[in-house]
């Protein structure tokens, strides 16, 4: 009997324990604790392989040649000369070299007393006169010709322009494509190069 009684006990103890009360209302909230110490660093993830390089592509076709810098242009000017008097003016420009035969000149008269510029072959003032010019070569020289060849003649500055002749894809040198006519164009043109 005093085993049944022991397990009695112990049963009702265990019912007790088991049996909770009804839930009270919420404390107010503790005061925040102190930081802990920082852990370990974790381990660095490995990085993946690298992808294979592919292949190497087809050469693309060769671009168009770019103008070449540094253009050797020059103006020549000289004073000025009555074509009333001697129709026919012949100027020398030395030491061309080797560039003699990938050059043009062009030809220009210029009536100072108003400022206006005439290209030539062509007109001179009013178009009462008409010019020609052209050139030779002696040597490594050009000897650079004008000629009036009708009309009573005017006295006008020379201005003569050296300009190099551009290579084509077909190997023709040519001048480009401006108004050769128009001084200050071509000079323009040639400046901003």
């Amino acid at each position: 009997m005093k085993k049944n009684y022991l397990i009695l006990m112990i049963l009702c103890f265990s019912i007790f324990i088991g049996c909770q009360g009804p839930e009270g209302p919420q404390g107010d909230q503790g005061p925040q604790g102190e930081q802990g110490l920082q852990g370990p660093a974790g381990a660095q993830g490995s990085q993946g392989p690298a992808g294979a390089q592919g292949p190497q592509g087809p050469t693309g076709p060769q671009g168009q040649q770019g103008v070449p810098g540094g253009i050797n242009f020059e103006i020549y000017d000289y004073p000025a000369h009555n074509f009333a008097s001697n129709s026919n003016r012949f100027i020398d420009i030395p030491n061309i070299g080797s560039q003699i035969n990938d050059v043009t000149f062009l030809a220009f008269l210029i009536d100072s007393s108003v400022g206006v510029t005439y290209p030539i072959p062509g007109p001179g003032s009013s178009a009462n006169s008409m010019y020609r010019f052209w050139w030779l070569r002696i040597g490594t020289a050009i000897s650079v010709r004008i000629n009036r060849y009708s009309g009573p003649g005017e006295t006008y500055t020379l201005r003569f322009l050296k300009l190099p002749l551009v290579n084509n894809p077909g190997g023709r040198a040519t001048l480009p494509d401006i108004d050769l006519n128009d001084h200050d164009a071509v000079v323009a043109y040639y400046q901003s190069l």
